[in-house]
């Protein structure tokens, strides 16, 4: 295990500019805590606005100038691909030419990438939303189901969900149609990703999930490859996201999770808050730190919200704090839908 020198000034106090010689805010007590951290799993709790990915560019540079990592050796995934060139502009505007090396990906391209390491795909040919949903609808006409674009969706989200979280097709219980009609679309959608030589986005996840179970030559291969993993938004993170994660770290590795279970938002697509609770269980090593300083809110919000947040009971126990910025009241819009909602805030803002 690679020891920090101990006598080094604190990191929060030598990177107050960034390459192109722009102050830079100090980093806090805990953000230190947390880019400091020395090797193996490390858990960082990053509630709104706490400056969650100030904290990975800045873990990424000490891992390179303190502790001598090479660059070719760190993993940041994150979940969309606006996500990863933002994350990847910041690095660069503070580390420089330093960083040169380092793999910002999302999820899926990086899946993609262990899968075609044994199989010829050409990126065309996953599938995308609009060929899914169209092979997915003929299938249903064939079917001789009335089909509608909310129907489809339906179909197209649970086909999704099951390959998400791990689910046989035949233990899933369908909220869009009966079990045994559901299961004859699955059957015909798999056919015709096969005889197309097609695959789609969740795909990915299985198939990488089953490689590296059932390689572990292959599995060996990407852990030598990354031994210096961090993800952002883990609370967003899905059944199949999380197993291949963990294998690809390994039990003792260095993972670099952060995340806030009070952001979790997209259940509807397969996200699970509840594998942020259980990282502790399967990580029992786990260094832990808490951002609890919001920047971006007035004190205001930052009440509201804790109050509200406060109210549910499966979750790590928190509370923001902000920095005393005043402001008027948060103001609570009730709305019939999501457009009628779309329209009162635009009107506001006008």
């Amino acid at each position: 295990m690679r020891q920090p020198n101990a006598n080094l000034i604190p990191y929060a106090a030598v990177r107050v500019k960034n390459m192109e010689g722009r102050s830079m805010k100090p980093l806090s007590e805990n953000q230190t805590a947390a880019v400091r951290h020395d090797e193996g799993p490390m858990m960082v709790l990053a509630g709104p606005g706490s400056g969650k990915t100030t904290v990975i560019i800045h873990r990424v540079n000490y891992l390179i100038s303190e502790m001598r990592i090479n660059p070719n050796s760190i993993l940041v995934i994150t979940f969309t691909k606006s996500a990863t060139e933002e994350m990847r502009r910041r690095f660069i505007d503070l580390a420089g030419g330093a960083g040169a090396g380092v793999t910002f990906s999302t999820f899926h391209a990086l899946f993609f990438r262990v899968i075609r390491s044994r199989y010829d795909l050409a990126p065309g040919a996953i599938l995308s939303d609009v060929e899914k949903r169209e092979a997915v609808k003929g299938i249903l006409n064939a079917m001789h189901m009335e089909t509608d674009d909310e129907f489809i969706q339906s179909v197209c989200g649970e086909i999704a969900n099951l390959k998400n979280d791990l689910i046989n097709p035949e233990a899933y219980n369908p909220a869009s149609m009966g079990a045994d009609e559901f299961r004859q679309a699955v059957r015909a959608y798999e056919a015709f990703k096969e005889s197309n030589r097609r695959i789609d986005f969740e795909d990915m996840l299985v198939k990488c999930h089953e490689m590296f179970i059932n390689d572990p030559g292959l599995l060996r291969v990407w852990r030598d490859k990354f031994p210096y993993i961090l993800v952002d938004e883990f609370q967003d993170i899905c059944h199949a996201q999380y197993k291949c994660v963990c294998m690809l770290a390994g039990a003792e590795g260095n993972l670099f999770i952060v995340g806030d279970d009070d952001q979790s938002v997209y259940r509807f697509r397969g996200a699970r808050p509840e594998f942020l609770l259980r990282f502790p269980k399967d990580f029992p090593s786990a260094a832990r730190t808490l951002l609890d300083i919001n920047y971006r809110s007035t004190e205001q919000i930052i009440h509201l919200c804790n109050t509200v947040i406060s109210r549910n009971r499966t979750r790590y126990s928190k509370s923001m704090t902000g920095t005393g910025r005043k402001g008027p009241e948060p103001v609570i819009i009730k709305s019939k839908d999501a457009n009628a909602e779309a329209v009162e805030i635009g009107r506001r803002v006008k």
